[in-house]
C-alpha cells in the first residue's frame, strides 16, 4: 500500500471518527444541571461510569461521566403556578419500551409529573437480559438518584413529592437508591425519595432504607428469582427497619405488566436455582438461610459462577396490567395525596 493511500484511509478514519464524537459532544454540552420552568421533553444529564458498584458509591468515589438520557413530561391539566408531584420511571432489562413509555402516560393522566431516564441509550447498550454486567447495578441507582437530584430543582415539582417507579432491572436500581448509605454516596442535603414501587427487583441484598415506603409487586411465578427468596429478601430489609410491603399476584410471571406474551427467553440470566440468601450491603456479609454466612463478594462468585443460569418465562396479561396500575394508583393517592378522580 503507497504511502499516499495509507495517509487518505488515516485522514478518513479520522474524519470518521470525528463525527462520531460530535452526539456526545452534543449531549455533553446539553446535559443540565438544574431545570427551569420552561423545560420539558428530552433533558440529559450527568451520571456514574457504568461499571460503578455499591462498594464505589459507598466510599463516595463515583466517577460522573456518563450523560443519561431522560424524559420530562407533565399532566396535561396542570394547573399554571402550581406544584405537582412526580415520578422517576426506570425501565427494565429490556431498555425503553412502549410499556414503559405507557406508564409514563397513565401516571401523567394521574396528575404526576414523569422523569422517564434511558441508561442505555448513550451508553450504546440495547439490552442486558443476557449480561447484567453491561450495566452495573449501582450505576443504575445513581442514574436514579442524579434524576431525582435534577427534579428537584424544577420549579414546578414539589421536591418533597418525587417518588420513584422501577421494573426488573430498574426495580433493582430503586431498591438500590433507598439505601441511605447509597443516597449518601451522591447526594449531599437529606433530598430523598418520597416512595420506591418496585416491580420484580432482583431478591438478594438489604441495608439500612432512608425510610421512605418500598412497595414491592411481584409474581409467585417470577422464575428470575424464586417468590420463596424475595420473601426472604422482604424480611431482611424489614429487619432493617425498613417499611416495606409487597403484594404478590398468583400465578403471575416476570413481566406481568407488559402487552407481550408469555414467552421463553432463553437467554436472560436467572438466579432461580441458587441458593436462598442475602447480603447486608451495610456490613458486607451475606447470611443464607441454610444458616451459611459468608462475604458479599463470595456470594457474589458463588452465584456468578456457580447457579446462574440462563432461560426464562416472561410476559403480560390483562388481568394483571390492569391490576398493577389500579394498585399504583391507589399507592401513591395514599402517600400524595393526589386524587385523580
Amino acid at each position: 500500500m503507497s504511502t499516499a493511500l495509507k495517509r487518505a484511509r488515516a485522514l478518513l478514519f479520522a474524519a470518521l471518527l470525528a463525527a462520531a464524537a460530535i452526539p456526545a459532544l452534543a449531549q455533553q454540552n446539553e446535559a443540565k444541571t438544574s431545570l427551569s420552568a420552561t423545560d420539558v421533553g428530552t433533558i440529559y444529564f450527568v451520571s456514574a461510569r457504568h461499571d460503578t458498584n455499591a462498594e464505589r458509591i459507598y466510599q463516595k468515589r463515583v466517577v460522573l461521566s456518563d450523560v443519561i438520557k431522560s424524559e420530562l413530561r407533565f399532566p396535561e391539566n396542570m394547573k399554571p403556578g402550581t406544584k405537582v408531584p412526580a415520578m422517576v420511571v426506570m425501565h427494565s432489562s429490556g431498555g425503553v419500551t412502549q410499556d414503559i413509555v405507557d406508564w409514563c402516560k397513565y401516571l401523567n393522566s394521574l396528575g404526576y409529573a414523569t422523569l422517564m431516564v434511558d441508561s442505555f441509550a448513550t451508553r450504546g447498550i440495547q439490552r442486558t437480559a443476557e449480561n447484567q454486567k453491561l450495566l452495573a447495578y449501582g450505576a443504575s441507582a445513581v442514574d436514579a438518584l442524579q434524576a431525582l437530584k435534577l427534579l428537584s430543582t424544577d420549579p414546578n415539582i414539589d421536591r418533597n413529592r418525587i417518588g420513584m417507579i422501577g421494573f426488573s432491572k430498574g426495580g433493582h436500581a430503586g431498591l438500590m437508591a433507598s439505601f441511605e448509605k447509597i443516597r449518601q454516596g451522591v447526594i449531599d442535603d437529606d433530598l430523598k425519595f418520597a416512595i420506591h414501587i418496585l416491580f420484580y427487583p432482583v431478591c438478594s441484598i438489604h441495608a439500612k432504607t432512608t425510610g421512605a415506603p418500598i412497595r414491592i409487586i411481584t409474581g409467585t411465578k417470577d422464575d428470575m428469582n424464586t417468590i420463596e427468596g424475595c420473601r426472604n429478601n422482604y424480611q431482611a430489609l424489614k429487619n432493617d427497619g425498613a417499611d416495606v410491603e409487597e403484594i404478590e399476584y398468583d400465578g403471575a410471571y416476570h413481566g406481568f405488566d407488559t402487552k407481550g406474551n408469555l414467552a421463553w427467553i432463553g437467554g436472560a440470566q436467572t438466579w432461580k436455582d441458587c441458593a436462598i440468601g442475602t447480603v447486608n450491603l451495610d456490613t458486607g456479609t451475606a447470611k443464607l438461610v441454610d444458616g451459611r454466612v459468608m462475604s458479599g463478594k463470595e456470594f457474589a462468585a458463588m452465584r456468578d459462577a456457580g447457579c446462574m443460569k440462563h432461560g426464562i418465562s416472561a410476559g403480560g396479561a390483562p388481568k394483571w396490567r390492569t391490576q398493577s396500575k389500579e394498585d399504583v394508583k391507589a399507592l401513591l393517592a395514599k402517600q400524595f395525596g393526589v386524587n385523580p378522580g
